[in-house]
């Protein structure tokens, strides 16, 4: 490693997992170094970037696209001009999207950066050890590629298991990861010690040319629904289907009429998350995430010099729903100026989901 090079961690994860939760817990932590930080989220709002506390002009966010297929070019870009600026970071973090290969990120970086410049830390993946154990075999298989990825794994909301199947998974995951090296979390709270600055990635172990690539279609309203089907077949190789769904409203939103648009959603939308502008609370602005059935409303902090506004995006997999469905489901949050809605702004609940056909055909 050069003298002058800044070490770099790619962070990874399943949708949902707590990537941003895991990097705003470092930004707020760690005091002995500056860091910069790459954001990359699909979808027309970078509600991740908007969700970054702590970082101003370090924070570079890269606009549509998954970070391993369709925006390479761009993350080697800015970190370019992250490393450029007059105080550059003296460590980078890169959060990928939760559909992308985070081993094929730090692989694009490792080719195409030199080495006196920037070199690849580590590869860190998020798991969600609650959803995971939730799982049916076959979507744990699917799982098993950012489990590989890791150079450290990071076993998020342990607090929500069974410490005898925490255990038993722990131990498992320990052996199929590919250094062993697996730590436990609540709210992605690790010291940063533990995970940056570790020297753990090894560049002979990336196998650019196995897993599955994944791309994600951006739906819109006026988009026939032939265009939904066929998104994004390249060459026929792409396994991995997603779609992406955006809502903007300057109106506020009642908390339990938004609770029951997405108690509406089905199980095909495995995430949704943002910023909202609740009627009852417009001072401070609320977060929204929804992963699998858990979904949480929570107050934040005041909007200040922010735009309230509401900005969210929903992801899915498999069929599509409808644009218009969608845009009228939640436009029937919206409320008419003056009211207040109700008080409580809290909110944790398990989600209303329609069975799935694989669980269902037993």
């Amino acid at each position: 490693m050069g003298g002058s090079s800044v070490g770099v961690t790619v962070v990874g994860g399943t949708l949902g997992a707590g990537k941003t939760t895991l990097l705003n817990h470092l930004l707020r932590n760690v005091h002995d170094r500056r860091l910069g930080v790459i954001v990359n989220d699909f979808g027309s709002i970078n509600v991740d970037a908007e969700l970054i506390v702590g970082v101003d002009g370090d924070l570079v966010q890269l606009g549509n696209g998954c970070i391993c297929c369709t925006i390479q070019d761009d993350l080697v870009q800015a970190l370019r001009r992250l490393l450029a600026v007059e105080r550059p970071p003296q460590h980078v973090i890169v959060e990928a999207s939760g559909v992308s290969d985070p081993r094929r990120v730090a692989a694009t970086l490792e080719s195409q950066v030199s080495a006196d410049m920037a070199v690849i830390d580590a590869v860190v993946v998020v798991l969600d050890v609650e959803h995971y154990l939730g799982l049916g075999r076959r979507d744990r298989i699917a799982a098993g590629g950012p489990i590989a990825a890791a150079d450290i794994l990071v076993l998020n909301k342990v607090d929500l298991v069974d410490e005898a199947e925490l255990e038993a998974l722990e131990g498992r995951l320990r052996r199929r990861s590919r250094s062993g090296r697996v730590l436990r979390a609540v709210r992605g709270q690790v010291a940063p010690a533990l995970v940056l600055g570790v020297a753990a990635f090894d560049p002979s172990q990336v196998p650019l040319d196995q897993g599955p690539e994944v791309h994600v279609h951006e739906l819109r309203e006026d988009e026939p629904a032939s265009d939904h089907e066929h998104a994004h077949h390249h060459d026929g190789h792409h396994a991995h289907e997603y779609w992406t769904w955006s809502f903007r409203s300057e109106r506020p939103l009642s908390a339990r009429r938004l609770r029951r648009a997405v108690d509406e959603l089905p199980e095909t939308v495995v995430r949704a998350k943002g910023t909202v502008l609740l009627a009852s609370h417009p001072r401070r602005r609320a977060v929204m995430h929804v992963v699998g059935r858990r979904a949480e409303l929570c107050l934040d902090e005041p909007w200040g010099d922010r735009e309230p506004t509401t900005g969210l995006v929903l992801i899915g997999a498999g069929e599509p729903l409808s644009p218009r469905r969608l845009e009228e489901l939640f436009r029937a949050c919206e409320v008419d100026p003056g009211e207040t809605g109700a008080a409580g702004a809290v909110m944790r609940w398990v989600r209303r989901v329609l069975p799935s056909k694989e669980s269902s055909a037993g």
